[in-house]
């Protein structure tokens, strides 16, 4: 880190987070990897949150992969070529069915987790993609939403009714299915580069 006040740049954490987040009284969500492709380490989190947490809700897997070929993330490009939503619903789909059926449960993962506007790497163009086993493990559907701007701009009755019809499709793609969509990330800016990966 450049600055002690950064974000790390890395970030390992292990049973004892999981032991921690189960203090907190309302539920939750845990981000887990998927960028660094160890699938059996990822499962392995997935088991201990999921004996440790009652208040697990689900369980995401990768943030913000639009980022990942910027942030050199070791990710497995099957066509060899660039990291493409096309690329990361195959890989969502099949780390979605993996770790649900390790975990023994069905609707257990938060799928989605993009920043870019929808309808690139958006919800609607994940369903898309997804068989009905791999639709069994979601939860729910989730996209990031940081709009920026000034406070005046931010408060603005036509700025946000703008910023959330950019969601529409995706929403009702995921109520097509019998899930919800949730914004899993909102603020009004970025303060830190989207550089950083999780790794448990």
């Amino acid at each position: 880190m450049a600055n002690p006040v950064d974000a790390p740049a890395a970030l390992t954490f292990g049973p004892s987070y999981m032991t921690l987040a189960n203090t907190y009284p309302g539920t939750v969500v845990v981000g887990l990897n998927r960028g660094k492709d160890n699938l059996a380490n990822t499962i392995a989190a997935a088991q201990v949150a999921k004996s440790r947490m009652s208040n697990l809700l689900a369980i995401e897997l990768g943030n913000e992969p639009e980022y990942w070929a910027g942030a050199k993330q070791p990710i497995v490009v099957n066509n060899g070529g660039s990291w493409t939503p096309a690329e990361d619903a195959e890989s969502q789909n099949y780390w979605g069915i993996r770790v649900g059926e390790a975990l023994g449960k069905k609707s257990i993962i938060q799928y989605g987790n993009s920043n870019a506007a929808p309808p690139t790497w958006g919800a609607q163009e994940l369903i898309a993609t997804m068989n009905t086993t791999a639709e069994s493990y979601a939860y729910d559907y989730s996209h990031h939403n940081y709009p920026g701007g000034t406070l005046t701009s931010l408060m603005s009755h036509s700025n946000i009714v703008s910023n959330m019809n950019q969601f529409n499709s995706d929403v009702a793609a995921t109520v097509a299915v019998g899930k919800e969509y949730v914004l899993g990330e909102t603020n009004s800016s970025r303060p830190f580069p989207n550089s950083h990966s999780n790794q448990c």
